[in-house]
Protein backbone atom coordinates (compact mmCIF):
# COMPACT_ATOMS: atom_id res chain seq x y z
CA UNK A 1 0.00 0.00 0.00
CA UNK A 2 1.47 3.56 -0.88
CA UNK A 3 2.13 5.75 1.57
CA UNK A 4 -0.28 9.00 1.05
CA UNK A 5 0.77 12.60 0.58
CA UNK A 6 1.53 14.32 3.84
CA UNK A 7 -1.53 16.39 4.84
CA UNK A 8 0.51 20.10 4.71
CA UNK A 9 0.94 19.58 0.93
CA UNK A 10 -3.11 19.45 0.60
CA UNK A 11 -2.88 23.62 1.65
CA UNK A 12 -1.37 25.67 -0.80
CA UNK A 13 2.40 24.69 -0.87
CA UNK A 14 4.60 26.43 -3.32
CA UNK A 15 6.00 24.59 -6.87
CA UNK A 16 9.10 23.74 -4.44
CA UNK A 17 7.41 21.89 -1.84
CA UNK A 18 6.91 18.81 -4.24
CA UNK A 19 10.63 18.08 -3.76
CA UNK A 20 11.08 19.22 -0.49
CA UNK A 21 8.14 16.73 0.64
CA UNK A 22 9.74 13.31 -1.02
CA UNK A 23 13.25 14.65 0.19
CA UNK A 24 11.47 14.75 3.90
CA UNK A 25 9.51 11.30 3.51
CA UNK A 26 13.31 9.74 1.74
CA UNK A 27 14.88 11.22 5.05
CA UNK A 28 12.09 9.86 6.93
CA UNK A 29 12.48 6.52 5.39
CA UNK A 30 16.18 6.39 5.99
CA UNK A 31 17.08 6.12 2.62
CA UNK A 32 20.21 7.94 1.68
CA UNK A 33 20.14 9.67 -1.53
CA UNK A 34 22.81 7.74 -3.26
CA UNK A 35 21.03 4.59 -2.53
CA UNK A 36 17.70 6.15 -4.14
CA UNK A 37 20.04 7.09 -7.13
CA UNK A 38 20.88 3.18 -7.34
CA UNK A 39 16.70 1.94 -7.35
CA UNK A 40 16.08 4.80 -9.52
CA UNK A 41 18.84 4.70 -12.02
CA UNK A 42 18.20 8.64 -12.46
CA UNK A 43 21.65 10.57 -11.58
CA UNK A 44 22.39 12.20 -8.04
CA UNK A 45 22.30 15.82 -9.54
CA UNK A 46 19.50 15.43 -11.15
CA UNK A 47 17.48 14.10 -7.85
CA UNK A 48 19.45 16.74 -5.78
CA UNK A 49 17.77 19.40 -8.41
CA UNK A 50 14.89 17.92 -8.08
CA UNK A 51 14.67 17.91 -4.15
CA UNK A 52 15.07 21.57 -4.41
CA UNK A 53 12.94 22.32 -6.73
CA UNK A 54 15.41 23.96 -9.35
CA UNK A 55 13.72 22.87 -12.47
CA UNK A 56 15.95 24.55 -14.68
CA UNK A 57 18.43 22.85 -14.17
CA UNK A 58 16.47 18.92 -15.31
CA UNK A 59 16.07 18.09 -18.82
CA UNK A 60 12.16 18.56 -19.43
CA UNK A 61 9.26 18.79 -18.13
CA UNK A 62 8.19 15.31 -19.33
CA UNK A 63 11.53 14.44 -17.40
CA UNK A 64 10.46 16.12 -14.11
CA UNK A 65 6.90 14.39 -14.15
CA UNK A 66 9.40 11.25 -14.84
CA UNK A 67 11.46 11.55 -11.76
CA UNK A 68 8.35 12.63 -9.38
CA UNK A 69 6.63 9.44 -9.97
CA UNK A 70 9.74 7.23 -10.50
CA UNK A 71 10.64 8.95 -6.91
CA UNK A 72 7.53 8.19 -5.21
CA UNK A 73 7.45 4.53 -6.51
CA UNK A 74 10.60 4.10 -5.10
CA UNK A 75 9.91 5.05 -1.50
CA UNK A 76 6.53 3.37 -1.85
CA UNK A 77 4.68 6.76 -1.80
CA UNK A 78 1.38 7.66 -3.58
CA UNK A 79 3.57 8.42 -6.71
CA UNK A 80 0.30 9.83 -8.28
CA UNK A 81 -0.84 12.15 -5.59
CA UNK A 82 2.39 13.79 -5.92
CA UNK A 83 2.28 13.80 -9.44
CA UNK A 84 -1.24 15.35 -9.07
CA UNK A 85 0.32 17.61 -7.02
CA UNK A 86 3.21 18.89 -9.21
CA UNK A 87 0.75 19.22 -11.87
CA UNK A 88 -1.28 21.92 -9.57
CA UNK A 89 1.55 23.42 -8.63
CA UNK A 90 3.25 24.00 -12.03
CA UNK A 91 -0.34 24.68 -13.50
CA UNK A 92 -0.69 27.86 -11.10
CA UNK A 93 2.95 29.17 -11.69
CA UNK A 94 2.43 28.67 -15.08
CA UNK A 95 -0.68 31.09 -15.16
CA UNK A 96 0.72 33.48 -12.78
CA UNK A 97 3.36 33.97 -14.60
CA UNK A 98 1.50 34.56 -18.13
CA UNK A 99 -0.74 36.93 -16.28
CA UNK A 100 2.44 38.88 -14.66
CA UNK A 101 3.87 38.55 -18.22
CA UNK A 102 0.48 40.59 -19.52
CA UNK A 103 1.11 43.13 -17.50
CA UNK A 104 4.67 43.27 -18.14
CA UNK A 105 3.81 44.23 -21.85
CA UNK A 106 1.22 46.43 -21.17
CA UNK A 107 3.26 48.64 -19.44
CA UNK A 108 6.09 48.23 -22.08
CA UNK A 109 4.20 48.89 -24.56
CA UNK A 110 4.83 45.27 -26.04
CA UNK A 111 2.71 42.81 -26.68
CA UNK A 112 2.07 39.55 -24.83
CA UNK A 113 3.57 37.29 -27.80
CA UNK A 114 7.06 39.21 -27.96
CA UNK A 115 7.32 39.43 -23.78
CA UNK A 116 6.58 35.39 -24.38
CA UNK A 117 9.20 34.79 -26.62
CA UNK A 118 11.80 37.09 -24.65
CA UNK A 119 11.11 34.92 -21.86
CA UNK A 120 11.43 31.91 -23.31
CA UNK A 121 14.81 32.64 -25.19
CA UNK A 122 15.92 34.47 -21.63
CA UNK A 123 14.96 31.22 -19.61
CA UNK A 124 16.19 28.47 -21.64
CA UNK A 125 17.98 25.96 -19.07
CA UNK A 126 21.04 24.32 -19.54
CA UNK A 127 19.87 21.42 -21.17
CA UNK A 128 18.02 23.45 -23.92
CA UNK A 129 21.48 25.22 -24.54
CA UNK A 130 23.58 22.49 -24.79
CA UNK A 131 21.06 20.66 -27.00
CA UNK A 132 21.57 23.31 -29.70
CA UNK A 133 25.28 23.15 -29.49
CA UNK A 134 25.13 19.34 -29.59
CA UNK A 135 22.63 19.88 -32.69
CA UNK A 136 25.23 22.68 -34.25
CA UNK A 137 28.06 20.65 -33.84
CA UNK A 138 26.52 17.67 -35.77
CA UNK A 139 25.35 19.67 -38.78
CA UNK A 140 29.38 20.95 -39.35
CA UNK A 141 29.82 17.44 -38.57
CA UNK A 142 28.31 15.99 -41.36
CA UNK A 143 28.92 19.11 -43.37
CA UNK A 144 32.79 18.38 -43.37
CA UNK A 145 32.43 14.38 -44.07
CA UNK A 146 30.33 14.54 -47.06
Amino acid sequence: MAIPLPEEAVGRPDERQVGALLRRERERLGVALDDLAARTKIRRQLLEALEAGRYEYLPGEAYVKGFVRCYARALALDDEAYLALYRRLQAERLAAGEAANAATAASAGTTAGQTAEAKRHEGLGRWQRWRRVAAAFLSVLQSVTR
